[in-house]
C-alpha cells in the first residue's frame, strides 16, 4: 500500500502513513449499516486532518539568544591600598607635628633656663656704663660687685607668634659703702627661634636705681710738710678753673673740654687732665649731642654749660654708636682704653 499523500510505501494494514501521518483509506468494508457509519467517520477524520494539514504553521520569531550578563565582582584592592596610604600619611604627620611640638617644648624650657645669660650677654656692658659713672669707685674687687639670680630672670609667650615677654632683676652691691646696693629692672620682648634655641630682636628697657649723691674722691693730693704753710693752689688745665675740675669759670663754661667732634684726643694729651675731668669729656661726647643724664652730677654739670641742650627723651644710655661722627667714635675708644689702662674702668 502507498500513501495517497506522499506516496510511500506503508504496510497493507496502516491507517495511516507512518511518513508524513497522512490518513490512508482503507478498501471498503462490507457493505451493511456499520460499514457506512465507519466510513463516514474516517472520511470526517481525514477531512481534519487535511485542513489542519492546510493551515501553515505559525511563524517562527528568531529572539537573539541573550548572552549571559557577566557580574563583574569589585576588586577592593584599590581601596586598600588607598587606605593604607592616606594611614601612613596622617601618621607621618601626626609623627611631624608631635617631634616639632616636642622640640619646641624642650628648647622654650631650655631657653627659660638659661634666660640670665642670654640677656646678660646684652645688657652687662650697659649696666656696668651707667654705674661706672654713677659710682665713685669701677666694677672691681673694691668698687662694685653685680648679684645676679636666676631666679630673678622670666620668660613668658605673648599674644603675637615667637615674641616672648622677659624680664630680670640684678643687684648692684656697692663695696665703698656698708650694705649698700642697688636694684636694676630690665624688662621688655625678643623673638624666639626655637628651634636654634636663640633670642633675638630684644627690645629691653632698662630702670636703674641711682646711688645717693656723693663726692667722689679726689686724686690723692701731696700734702706740704709743714702745715701752717698756705695749701699751693691746684693747676689749672686748659678749660677749667681752680673750683670743681672741668667747671671753669663764668667765661670758660661756654667752652667744651676737648673738641672731641673735630679733633682727635691721645693719650698724652689726656694725661693733662684729672680722672673727673676724663669721666666728664667722655660724657661730654653725649651732651653735644642733646643726650640727657640721670646721674645727677653729670646732669649738673652740662646743664651749667651754655652749649648743652637736652632732649630729655634722649638718654646717654641710649644713645647709639654709630650717630657719631669718625672722630666722636675714636675719641670715645680712645678715653675709654685710657680709663682701663688705668683701673678706672673695666
Amino acid at each position: 500500500m502507498f500513501c495517497p499523500q506522499c506516496g510511500k510505501s506503508c504496510p497493507d494494514d496502516s491507517r495511516f502513513c507512518e511518513h508524513c501521518g497522512s490518513l490512508i483509506e482503507a478498501a471498503p468494508a462490507s457493505g451493511g449499516p456499520r460499514g457506512d457509519h465507519l466510513s463516514a467517520a474516517v472520511s470526517e477524520i481525514e477531512a481534519n486532518v487535511r485542513r489542519a494539514q492546510a493551515v501553515p504553521p505559525p511563524a517562527q520569531v528568531f529572539v537573539p539568544a541573550t548572552p549571559p550578563v557577566q557580574v563583574q565582582r569589585k576588586s577592593h584592592a584599590g581601596l586598600i591600598i588607598a587606605l593604607v596610604m592616606v594611614f601612613l600619611l596622617l601618621a607621618a604627620a601626626g609623627g611631624g607635628a608631635f617631634y616639632v611640638f616636642h622640640l619646641r617644648s624642650v628648647n622654650e624650657a631650655a631657653l627659660s633656663e638659661n634666660l640670665m645669660d642670654h640677656m646678660w650677654e646684652r645688657c652687662e656692658e650697659k649696666i656696668i656704663d651707667y654705674y661706672d659713672d654713677a659710682l665713685p669707685e669701677p666694677y672691681s674687687e673694691r668698687g662694685y660687685k653685680i648679684d645676679r639670680k636666676a631666679s630673678a630672670f622670666s620668660l613668658r609667650p605673648t599674644a603675637e607668634k615667637d615674641i616672648v615677654s622677659v624680664g630680670g632683676r640684678v643687684d648692684i652691691i656697692d663695696r665703698t659703702v656698708d650694705d649698700a646696693s642697688y636694684e636694676v629692672e630690665i624688662e621688655g620682648t625678643a623673638k624666639m627661634d626655637f628651634m636654634r634655641q636663640k633670642l633675638t630682636d630684644w627690645d629691653l628697657e632698662y630702670h636703674f636705681e641711682e646711688p645717693p649723691l656723693r663726692e667722689a674722691e679726689d686724686e690723692p693730693k701731696d700734702e706740704p710738710e709743714d702745715d701752717s704753710q698756705p695749701e699751693p693752689a691746684p693747676d689749672v688745665q686748659p678749660g677749667e678753673s681752680a673750683g670743681v675740675p672741668g667747671s671753669g669759670s663764668a667765661d670758660t663754661q661756654s667752652m667744651y673740654l676737648w673738641p672731641t667732634d673735630t679733633q682727635y684726643i691721645t693719650n698724652d694729651d689726656l694725661d693733662g687732665f684729672a680722672r673727673k675731668e676724663i669721666m666728664l669729656m667722655r660724657n661730654e661726647l653725649y651732651a653735644r649731642h642733646g643726650c640727657s643724664f640721670q646721674d645727677e652730677e653729670i646732669r649738673t654739670y652740662f646743664e651749667a654749660q651754655s652749649w648743652y641742650d637736652p632732649d630729655p627723651d634722649l638718654l646717654a644710655i641710649d644713645f647709639k654708636r654709630e650717630w657719631f661722627n669718625e672722630y666722636e667714635a675714636a675719641n670715645l675708644d680712645t678715653i675709654l682704653n685710657y680709663e682701663r689702662a688705668m683701673g678706672w674702668k673695666k
